[in-house]
């Protein structure tokens, strides 16, 4: 997944801002992460599905390379 269609999926996701979507990211067929938007706190929340941890972004820019990083890093 390129950085920019990263990009537009949580631009997506921001714009629906009033609905729960949770998007589940996978590497190699294994689901690794899931992104959804939280609208009360104005930003995006990534889980590791692997280690529970939970990372936060404001923008789209800081999510978009996080997530560029686990998919391709």
């Amino acid at each position: 997944m390129t950085l920019e269609h990263i990009k537009t999926s949580l631009e997506t996701l921001s714009y629906y801002e009033d609905c729960q979507i949770i998007q589940t990211l996978s590497k190699n067929q294994n689901k690794v992460a899931s992104v959804s938007y939280i609208k009360e706190r104005a930003c995006f929340e990534i889980t590791y599905l692997k280690t529970s941890n939970i990372e936060t972004y404001t923008d789209i820019e800081s999510a978009a390379l996080a997530i560029e990083k686990v998919l391709n890093g």
